[in-house]
């Protein structure tokens, strides 16, 4: 496994390759959101680090580290991660001590090195502890690499003793690559699963993959060229229908987020009207039709967006779904009649 199985981020990976030739560190946290490929890039770094020929791109894939690497039989690599079939909230400390802690003074079976990659987000406060004597005083053959969506869950004392690596968002033209390896080709629907996925490679393929996510989309763009025209007794039952679909009542954080992204790319109409700055840029015709108009166009775009975000935080605190639906459709009526 070479770090090419991860499309872009080189910065990180030249940063991990770096710092471990040169014996600047030992440790090294790998942060990115979910979806942003840190543990791909965990895993390339831990065969890396137990190659016998890595190059800058990577393990070479045929010393026998490599090879037991791949089989998932290297015994010089662990991985600690909470049980999901146990159903723990936490790493048990225990498993901290008896995997790493006491096994990192034994020496390498077949490898270089050992390499300890561990899921830092499933580690309370006494499992950092436990951490905390490898990490100060760690024997010259072991590697760690902990992987957290950020930093900020992590206590000082560990941050103050790793390299820090984040993961950035990847850029249009890497999620183009991503995509296309997927089989999405549309322009149009690459660059919307690029933005709305905020440059998050996982995010864009879920996107991509999911039927669910693009009925949802089409219905919200239904729903709304209808809100300007809508008597107030279709918008109650037609409209409050839309919400109230199951599948549509479960995701209802993801219907908002939607809503408040093309109310977004509406107020961009309405004011810069600049197709570059478009999330949802192969629905332009349509947002042109639907869009608010006249000087007081952006005022009512705002107006639409905080009674969304009023609706999401309604929820949120256990209102009435009935209620609050039916009051944001209201008002996303009053901001789009007449558009």
């Amino acid at each position: 496994m070479t770090f090419d199985v991860l499309v872009g981020q080189q910065s990180a990976k030249s940063r991990l390759v770096r710092t471990l030739r040169d014996g600047r560190s030992h440790a090294f946290l790998i942060t990115g959101p979910d979806g942003s490929g840190k543990s791909t890039l965990a895993r390339a770094f831990a065969q890396h680090a137990v190659c016998d020929a890595p190059t800058e791109r990577g393990a070479c894939g045929t010393c026998t580290p490599c090879v037991l690497f791949e089989a998932g039989t290297n015994p010089d690599v662990r991985f600690l991660e909470r049980s999901r079939l146990e159903k723990e909230k936490y790493l048990k400390v225990e498993r901290v001590r008896r995997e790493l802690s006491s096994d990192v003074d034994l020496r390498p079976q077949f490898s270089r090195r050992k390499v300890y990659v561990v899921e830092a987000d499933d580690l309370n406060e006494q499992g950092q502890n436990a951490l905390l004597k490898t990490l100060e005083e760690p024997p010259p053959n072991v590697v760690l690499a902990l992987v957290a969506r950020t930093s900020a869950s992590l206590l000082p004392t560990v941050l103050s003793r790793v390299c820090h690596v984040r993961l950035r968002p990847s850029p249009p033209e890497d999620l183009r690559r991503i995509l296309a390896a997927a089989g999405v080709s549309d322009e149009g629907m690459t660059a919307f699963y690029s933005r709305y996925a905020q440059g998050v490679p996982g995010a864009a393929l879920a996107l991509a993959a999911s039927q669910d996510f693009a009925a949802l989309r089409e219905g919200v763009f239904s729903l709304l060229g209808t809100l300007g025209t809508a008597t107030r007794s279709t918008l109650l039952t037609e409209g409050y229908a839309f919400f109230a679909d199951t599948r549509n009542k479960k995701e209802i954080d993801d219907l908002l987020t939607l809503l408040a992204t093309v109310v977004r790319d509406l107020l961009v109409l309405s004011t810069a009207r600049d197709p570059d700055l478009l999330m949802h840029a192969d629905k332009k015709d349509m947002m042109e039709r639907i869009r608010p108009k006249g000087g007081d166009a952006a005022r009512r775009c705002q107006a639409a967006a905080a009674a969304i975000e009023a609706a999401r935080r309604g929820l949120r605190a256990n209102t009435s779904y009935e209620t609050t639906v039916c009051e944001l459709l209201l008002q996303m009526r009053k901001e789009f009649s007449h558009a």
